[in-house]
């Protein structure tokens, strides 16, 4: 089971990867490269938040710990 902190964690990820991905979406155009779509999705994370924060999110010491952001 999660705690109420880290599905506010959980929620905060996927409310930002899920704009990220309607980003890709909307901009999307027959003959891009793998890489422009990635830009429109890196644009979206990096306006909400940094990548090392991002990435911090994502990482558990164990089931029951999440790493801190700071």
């Amino acid at each position: 089971y999660k705690n109420d902190e880290e599905m506010e964690i959980m929620r905060w990820a996927s409310k930002i990867s899920s704009e990220a991905h309607c980003n890709v979406m909307r901009n999307v155009k027959p003959g891009q490269r793998e890489m422009q779509l990635e830009a429109f999705s890196s644009k979206t994370v990096t306006r909400n938040i940094s990548w090392a924060e991002f990435n911090l999110t994502l990482q558990f010491v164990d089931v029951d710990q999440v790493l801190p952001l700071s």
